[in-house]
């Protein structure tokens, strides 16, 4: 009998299916990773805009100059309130980015049902 050096051609075709799922697997990971950063960096932009628009109205709101002590307490409501709108309005844009970003995951998630 002959003595056997190397591998047969179906053991280097069954290494090869083997190392392309692995770099399938792999490349799918890292292509979802990089999504995700890419998101998180548009997230990460938008609320800096928004922080920025907030802090430019808090500081407008907090050089008005009242001139009577009644107008003093409307401006301090004012503020109040703008401040508040513009919490609300930040959080409704955060929830509705998740909603969205569940919404886009559904198929994926029922797909694996």
């Amino acid at each position: 009998m002959r003595q056997q050096r190397g591998f047969t051609l179906l053991e280097l075709m069954v290494a090869m299916v083997i190392f392309a799922a692995l770099a399938i697997s792999g490349w799918q990971v890292f292509d979802s990773v990089n999504r995700a950063r890419e998101r998180a960096q548009l997230q990460a932009d938008n609320l800096a805009v928004l922080q920025y628009a907030y802090l430019q109205l808090q500081q407008d709101m907090g050089q008005v100059i009242a001139y009577q002590a009644a107008s003093s307490q409307k401006v301090r409501l004012l503020i109040t309130l703008i401040t508040i709108t513009i919490i609300a309005t930040t959080t409704l844009m955060i929830l509705t980015t998740i909603i969205q970003q569940l919404m886009n995951r559904l198929p994926l998630c029922l797909s694996h049902l």
